[in-house]
């Protein structure tokens, strides 16, 4: 359940990001920075639900195994919709 409100949270939040620096006129945005500590914000989740993958399969448990990884492949795709989106914005 954790799992599934972590991903919900990220995803919801790379959306307001998203919208918030949308521009409406067509001119180039000016860059600014991206810092580390925004990316790390991003692949944390997908971390943490690699490590439970794995402790989850140490622990003999194939359906919370599978899950886990399941899990672990949407916080990838969604941690690198989030870099590729702080990219833009830089």
């Amino acid at each position: 359940m954790v799992d599934i409100m972590a991903l919900a949270g990220m995803a919801l939040f790379m959306f307001l990001a998203g919208m918030s620096h949308s521009e409406p006129s067509s001119r180039p945005s000016t860059g600014h920075g991206v810092p580390l500590l925004v990316f790390a914000l991003f692949w944390v989740v997908p971390g943490a639900l690699g490590v439970s993958a794995f402790v989850q399969a140490r622990l003999s448990m194939p359906i919370s195994a599978t899950v886990q990884g399941l899990f672990f492949v949407v916080g990838v795709v969604l941690g690198f919709g989030a870099t590729r989106m702080l990219l833009s914005f830089a």
